[in-house]
């Protein structure tokens, strides 16, 4: 399913993109992609919930180092 616009010889251009893009929004094609990009499976939620997860955690586990390092008299105690 495409959408097609016939350009007539006399018009102007910018008249035939203004037709152009009148038909696009018509069609439902932009809202279409907009849910697609924006709409996520549970597969990748689960991938990107474990990223987060261990990023956290090597964020954590070097905090730790450095505390171990100061002998335990740091700010970043938790």
């Amino acid at each position: 399913m495409g959408i097609k616009v016939m350009i007539n010889e006399e018009e102007p251009i910018e008249n035939t993109l203004r037709r152009f893009k009148r038909a696009v929004n018509q069609s439902g094609h932009l809202m279409d992609l907009r849910f697609k990009e924006q709409w996520e499976t549970a597969a990748d939620k689960r991938k990107r919930k474990a990223e987060k997860a261990r990023l956290l955690n090597k964020i954590e586990r070097t905090n730790d180092k450095y505390e171990r390092k100061a002998g335990g008299a740091s700010e970043y105690n938790s």
